[in-house]
């Protein structure tokens, strides 16, 4: 049998978006990791394809200066909504 270990970053957030700024960029950036949402009572999975767009993007506006603002916002509808028995036990890890 192979197994191996993941784990991932929780984030309650109550509003429908999630803004990647510096704050959870640099997490993101030392260990990329899916994120584990927690949103008024619901769970979703924003997975780990959609975050390496968002750092991808953040990259392209500081290389070519097109803006000041260097925030992605990932909403609620771009995720990968999970049961919340599932939810409830990756809490529990």
């Amino acid at each position: 049998m192979k197994t191996s270990e993941k784990s991932f970053i929780l984030v309650t957030e109550p509003s429908g978006t999630i803004i990647v700024d510096n704050y959870l960029e640099e997490p993101l950036r030392k260990e990329m990791r899916p994120i584990l949402w927690y949103r008024d009572g619901l769970f979703s999975v924003v997975p780990v394809a959609i975050l390496m767009n968002a750092l991808e993007s953040i990259d392209w506006v500081k290389r070519n200066a097109v803006d000041e603002t260097t925030n992605v916002n990932i909403n609620w509808s771009q995720t990968y909504h999970i049961d919340d028995e599932a939810g409830r036990s990756l809490i529990s890890l």
